[in-house]
């Protein structure tokens, strides 16, 4: 229920224009971090995901708050 409550913050914290993608990507981030504090599993993650998929959102892109906008 931690991990739960700990991805449902981050998906939280994303606000403006939902964007699944968004929201994947930052749980998957957090799921590594979580897997490596309380179990002790390391995973590599990559810090350069950046999204290419800006201009085909339905309501808008969330651009320079958005972790994933491409500059």
């Amino acid at each position: 229920m931690t991990a739960v409550a700990k991805v449902s913050r981050v998906i939280a914290g994303l606000t403006g224009p939902s964007c699944c993608k968004a929201y994947v990507r930052s749980c998957l981030e957090e799921a590594v971090c979580i897997l490596k504090d309380e179990i002790g599993i390391h995973l590599p993650i990559s810090k350069v995901a950046a999204c290419a998929h800006s201009h085909r959102h339905l309501h808008g892109c969330r651009i320079g708050i958005c972790p994933y906008f491409k500059m």
